[in-house]
């Protein structure tokens, strides 16, 4: 006769009852129930006890020929296998029922809550002291089945506290939940799929449809994508695949907005403004005009040069003196910062957008419409605050004369279309200064700037039905003129926060290596506040400036300037 050994294992989160076939150092083999084999160390089964004997079968000891001692390990461990297993199929269908006397609710109330006992302790208490081996497992099974009620531990159970059974509790109910949401998923894709979709499901088919869109912009960054990539069937490996499922289920509930609204929910854009902010701006937008400390050029012709319909108008520009082969110049920023100071809440939706984000749907401002589009835009023929940089500009280059807080009055908007017939009729101011932009450009090419030849385009939405591409010209002396200034006064702009020591965010871009080398590439900008060269423009500090009512940097940027210029301190320190 021999007593063979079973274990309880876990199997995949489910509890299974084994056969120990053999001994291996630290480890078990063991026979399931349906005859299957797994190795498993033994600090990871759950419970071992001895079974009832059983008959063994083959020679005795004694009969085994040498041969056969060496292997005797393993045929010790097989003798009486048949046996073994038909004991395991029987018994283990007897322990998966809980045992007599046995209730669990009632048990747990005569445990202290947190204190552990060991298994010995509990069977005793449950079973009686003369329990043992198959009415011991069937305990310990329903003790482990029990789990909301008894925590295994190291020495044995302890009953859960009240804290544990409400986590208990909210898990369970949590579970419960998404297996219903799991549910739900599935009938809404199935309506999208057969095109039965009703708009009227309620706000919890809002919200999913919402995640689909989360999905499409944000891909596997999206915070919905752990809990729908299963349900949904979505491979992690093609999202080209993926974007076209999710844009046809969208459009199949009438919710698919266009890439547009799809890239600007990926970058963060939002539509519109918060009603608190939109108030703030109706205040800044009836601000009386600021005129203390300010240069006045409100009486000098002062044109803006922009593509058409451009509302935001940033920059305009004033021909002060024309002197032999120079121009004496003054370039005019819109000053938002005069009227946005750090805690304004204004102030921190700009950080927050960081720019305004221009698609072929419509333009979403940095700032609310009021303000980017009136208060702070030169518009002509109002009275506007701007920073001025004061420049002489010649055949031998350019220099700064002055940066100044000013008051100024475009005297017109114009469009390059405009602009450019402006250039030919006055070829002795503007179209002057366009060709002095021009020398500007060749020096800059001359200094190693890379100077590329773009070929861009504009979307005709006239028809919706047909989008038309229309070519735009970037090459011609309107575009050169004002590319060139915007340029000149960034320049300067880091020139004079370098030269006096002001913090600033500089525009740094190394060069792209030994001259001539094939195939060598221009590093990307990037933004830096210790500062170093612009390679790419051929600027030893470049500080944006040029626009701040449509980029956030330029904004902080144009406040720490007009403060320095005004008081010689610095804005931010």
């Amino acid at each position: 006769m021999e007593v063979p050994h079973y274990a309880l294992v876990q199997v995949e989160r489910e509890i299974r009852f084994g056969w120990v076939a053999e001994h291996l150092g630290r480890r078990r083999r063991i026979v399931l129930e349906d005859g299957s084999e797994r190795v498993e160390a033994a600090k990871r089964i759950l419970y071992e006890w001895e079974g009832e004997p059983v008959e063994s079968e083959g020679g005795s000891t004694g009969d085994r020929a040498a041969g056969d001692r060496a292997a005797g390990d393993r045929a010790a461990g097989d003798r009486g296998s048949g046996a073994a297993q038909d004991q395991l199929r029987e018994q283990a269908r007897r322990a998966k029922q809980p045992p007599a006397g046995f209730d669990g609710i009632a048990l747990h109330a005569r445990l202290k809550p947190g204190q552990s006992l060991d298994f010995a302790t509990l069977a005793a208490l449950v079973l009686g002291e003369a329990a043992r081996g198959w009415a011991r497992a069937g305990l310990y099974y329903a003790l482990l089945g029990a789990s909301g009620l008894f925590r295994r531990s190291r020495e044995g159970f302890a009953a859960r506290s009240g804290v544990e059974l409400k986590q208990q509790a909210e898990r369970a109910a949590a579970l419960r939940s998404h297996q219903d949401w799991l549910e739900q998923v599935g009938a809404w894709l199935q309506a999208l799929e057969a095109g039965n979709w009703s708009p009227g499901t309620g706000p919890e088919a809002a919200e999913f449809l919402s995640q689909l869109e989360s999905l499409v912009a944000f891909e596997g960054r999206s915070p919905h994508w752990k809990a729908l990539v299963q349900p949904l069937e979505l491979p992690a490996h093609d999202w080209e695949e993926n974007r076209v499922k999710l844009k046809r289920w969208l459009e199949a509930a009438g919710a698919w907005k266009g890439w547009g609204a799809v890239w600007l929910l990926g970058a963060g854009v939002t539509e519109g403004f918060a009603p608190e902010l939109e108030a703030r701006a109706r205040v800044l937008a009836g601000r009386p005009l600021e005129t203390e400390g300010r240069t006045d050029y409100r009486g000098l012709e002062t044109i803006s040069l922009d593509s058409a319909g451009t509302l935001d108008v940033d920059d305009a520009c004033t021909i002060l003196e024309a002197d032999g082969d120079e121009l004496e110049i003054a370039v005019h920023i819109a000053d938002p910062a005069q009227a946005l100071a750090p805690d304004d809440p204004l102030f921190e939706e700009a950080a927050r957008r960081m720019s305004s984000a221009y698609t072929t749907e419509g333009t979403f401002p940095m700032l609310p419409p009021m303000l980017a589009n009136g208060r702070f835009s030169l518009r002509a023929g109002e009275d506007r605050e701007a920073l001025t940089f004061r420049l002489r500009i010649g055949a031998s280059g350019a220099e700064l004369l002055a940066i100044e807080p000013s008051l100024a009055r475009v005297s017109a908007n114009l469009d390059y279309g405009e602009g450019a017939a402006l250039l030919e009729g006055e070829p002795e101011r503007w179209g002057r200064l366009a060709r002095l932009c021009g020398g500007l450009a060749a020096r800059r090419a001359a200094a190693g700037a890379l100077m590329v030849k773009r070929r861009e385009v504009a979307i005709d939405r006239s028809d919706p039905d047909r989008l038309r591409l229309r070519p735009v010209a970037r090459e011609e002396p309107v575009h050169r003129l004002v590319e060139e200034l915007a340029i000149l006064v960034n320049c300067e702009a880091g020139g004079y926060c370098s030269r006096h020591e002001l913090p600033a965010f500089y525009r740094v871009q190394p060069g792209r290596g030994p001259a001539g080398e094939a195939g060598a590439q221009w590093p990307a900008t990037r933004f830096s506040l210790n500062g170093a060269p612009h390679a790419g423009l051929a600027c030893a500090r470049y500080v944006q400036v040029t626009s701040p009512i449509r980029r956030f940097t330029d904004l902080v940027m144009e406040r720490q300037l007009a403060h320095h210029a005004r008081t010689g301190e610095p804005a931010y320190r």
